[in-house]
């Protein structure tokens, strides 16, 4: 693993010698803060159950009952994110996710890796910044697994809003065909009751925060930085979207747009830098409503509001992570599978910590090393040893 310093210079360094229980540190506070995990519902119950060994309840995952507890779910998250502020504010140490994008394998990976003991006994926070749903087949599973984990762990994990958790994209069966996420609901629940699923589902990522702050520091979104506001800082024009808001229903344009520009924008090409307006934006490859940001918007955005980096998900990289803009964007990719990488394509998270920013990579190998060392595909228990997973920088 690589570390970077305050100096700007990546040194290699051990996990293991540089964390060691560290990593466990405030973990007492947070149990005290939470609900024992022996006194779990019955429904987040079965979810963890069908995450950690999904081969013994494929009977549960394609039937009624899996329905109605994705909708108990939703309406006991509901409050919760409707509880939070539009633009978190968090303490290092902290774990950032980008897409996940219903690939369940990934996840699993991170579980392993990441909380292999478990999210409420891994010291720091959990930071996920949408596109939990579309392209990859298990969306039921991966919003169940992470609703469950969110009514248990309030304080633990925190869950932004990409653009696929609009009714717009997640509910376009003509582009998305068999990975739309509303055509999965309907086909793995029927008509009416996927119906109320994707409803459900729907009504909770309209309350999901749309940006956080690490450290006071480190400005955390899913796409990217909003167009300025006149008369407020960009930090401001987030807090002012309504706790429950859903921008494809909405007619306060000022909102959509700063919405619109969380979830959807992009960090400007070299081409595109040279064709900025005043502000430092530009129009988006991605066409519509969506713009890109470039140097002068970074430059202002990070000095205006006294942060010093910006971390995004919402570009796909076969990498997993990217660092751009002269080293202040980082773009975190947390799915390897559906976005056309080849075999070769891998996952990333980030870990903060402190003045540290540590970059967690998934190989390509590893599910070739899973099957070597224990000949199957899925596995249950057990940590990986550290030549599964690829530390870099």
């Amino acid at each position: 693993m690589h570390i970077v310093g305050t100096d700007g210079r990546a040194r290699k360094t051990s996990m293991v010698a540089k964390q060691g229980r560290r990593m466990s540190l405030g973990t007492s506070g947070v149990l005290s803060d939470m609900n024992c995990v022996t006194c779990l519902a019955p429904v987040a119950n079965r979810i963890m159950q069908a995450f950690r060994d999904p081969a013994k309840v494929a009977g549960y995952v394609n039937a009624s009952t899996f329905a109605y507890d994705i909708i108990s779910l939703c309406r006991k998250v509901c409050p919760i994110f409707e509880e939070e502020s539009r633009c978190l504010r968090l303490s290092a140490p902290c774990y950032v996710f980008g897409d996940v994008h219903g690939n369940l394998t990934d996840l699993r990976f991170f579980q392993e890796n990441v909380w292999r003991l478990g999210m409420e006994l891994t010291g720091g926070t959990f930071l996920f910044l949408g596109d939990y749903v579309d392209r990859g087949m298990l969306g039921l599973e991966v919003v169940a697994y992470m609703f469950s984990q969110k009514c248990n762990l309030p304080s633990k994990l925190y869950m932004l809003r990409g653009n696929h958790e609009t009714r717009s994209v997640n509910g376009d069966e003509g582009w998305y065909g068999q990975k739309s996420f509303f055509q999965q609901c309907k086909v793995r629940f029927g008509e009416s009751l996927g119906q109320e699923v994707y409803d459900e589902v729907n009504k909770v990522f309209d309350r999901l925060p749309l940006a956080a702050v690490i450290d006071g520091d480190i400005f955390c979104v899913h796409g990217g930085i909003p167009r300025p506001i006149p008369g407020m800082s960009e930090l401001e024009a987030i807090e002012c979207v309504p706790r429950v808001f859903d921008p494809d229903s909405s007619e306060d344009n000022q909102l959509v747009q700063t919405v619109t520009d969380c979830v959807w924008s992009d960090p400007a090409t070299k081409i595109q830098e040279q064709d900025l307006d005043e502000d430092g934006f530009g129009e988006s490859l991605r066409g519509e409503d969506a713009v890109c940001f470039g140097t002068p918007a970074i430059d202002r955005f990070l000095e205006r509001n006294e942060l010093s980096y910006i971390m995004r998900a919402h570009t796909s990289l076969t990498e997993g992570i990217d660092v751009s803009k002269g080293c202040r964007v980082f773009t975190i990719f947390s799915t390897s599978k559906d976005h056309g990488g080849g075999p070769d394509a891998t996952c990333g998270c980030v870990l903060v910590d402190g003045e540290q920013i540590f970059v967690i990579n998934r190989t390509p190998h590893y599910e070739r090393y899973k099957v070597q060392r224990h000949g199957q595909i899925e596995i249950t228990s057990g940590p990986a040893d550290e030549s599964e997973t690829n530390l870099v920088m």
